[in-house]
């Protein structure tokens, strides 16, 4: 299975996640983790800060996503 990627190749799939009709991260965690074929372990990987990365890295995406607009 696929570890999670750096925020920079999310920034697709969480605009088309929105474009579908999600409105926050935390509901595109599970669609992401199934489009990208990401493993139950690598899902649960946390930062030091206690968050996983699988929450962080869509996060990053989003913001980045708004400072385009």
């Amino acid at each position: 299975m696929r570890v999670v990627p750096d925020f920079q190749p999310l920034v697709r799939p969480v605009l088309q996640l929105f474009s579908e009709g999600k409105t926050s991260i935390k509901e595109c965690i599970e669609p992401l983790k199934e489009r990208l074929s990401i493993s139950k372990e690598n899902a649960q990987e946390a930062l030091q800060s206690g968050q996983t990365v699988l929450y962080d890295r869509p996060h990053w995406a989003r913001t980045y996503l708004v400072f385009a607009a």
